[in-house]
């Protein structure tokens, strides 16, 4: 995994003016969204115990989440398009993990830039927040979860591919459906709308949920989101052993680099 990993991100940072300005470009973007949830907080105050604070953490994390998991894992979203190219085939054909051998085979370049942003941002709204040193440790412990659930719900949007050709865009709106909601503020979320966005879609685990265990230092809702993490791994599992039950050699010809 560390060399493909390592050989991933020293195939993106080869055309250095395009590494840099993808890093950068996504940093901008980042910033431009966090400056709109601002103004908009200025404007109404806040909404359910959310404040522009709070959002900064939000965005923070989620950016910080987000880079980790598709700057080295990014295959998980990329798999649609193995198997529309058939370069599945010589996925299939590595000795190793088939599942980590799936999430390390691409990286993405932007991803990097999501990740610098969500150190920096993170780091902005620790001081604004006044966070504990047990708090700060709690954010990071949320980590590793926030980017297990990201990176298996991309899996198994990906694994459309085995059902369905040509199916790129549809895996992708499929992501977006986890991916949108979350950078929204979860005070915006109530009822039978938030236990949806929680369990059966887990946007709030991903984003508002990690800010809210931070601030109150809830144990319980740290536990819920590890649960889902270990919940979504398995799911991911089963939808991917079942897929490839299904899969059919491209039989193309060709070199593959």
């Amino acid at each position: 995994m560390g060399k493909y990993i390592r050989i991933n991100l020293a195939a993106a940072a080869e055309l250095r003016i395009s590494f840099l300005m993808q890093v950068g470009g996504m940093i901008i973007n980042n910033v431009s969204f966090v400056v709109v949830w601002l103004l908009f907080f200025n404007a109404f105050g806040t909404i359910n115990g959310w404040s522009g604070k709070e959002v900064i953490g939000l965005q923070g994390f989620l950016a910080l989440t987000f880079g980790i998991a598709f700057a080295f894992f990014n295959g998980s979203r990329d798999l649609e398009l193995f198997i529309n190219n058939g370069t599945f085939d010589s996925i299939l054909l590595t000795p190793k993990n088939l599942y980590l051998r799936i999430l390390t085979v691409t990286a993405t370049t932007s991803a990097i830039g999501d990740m610098i942003f969500g150190i920096l941002l993170s780091g902005i709204y620790a001081y604004m927040a006044h966070l504990s040193l047990t708090q700060v440790l709690l954010l990071v412990s949320l980590v590793p979860p926030v980017a297990t659930i990201l990176i298996n719900f991309a899996l198994i949007t990906s694994c459309i591919g085995f059902y369905m050709p040509d199916s790129a865009q549809l895996s992708q709106d499929a992501f977006e459906i986890i991916f949108g909601p979350s950078m929204y503020p979860s005070g915006m979320y109530q009822g039978i709308v938030r236990f949806a966005f929680l369990v059966v879609i887990p946007s709030i685990a991903v984003g508002g949920l990690p800010v809210e265990a931070v601030a109150n230092l809830d144990i319980f809702k740290v536990g819920i989101v590890w649960v889902l993490a270990v919940a979504w791994f398995l799911i991911a599992l089963f939808v991917l052993r079942r897929g490839v039950r299904r899969y059919e050699s491209a039989n193309l010809t060709g070199a593959r680099v």
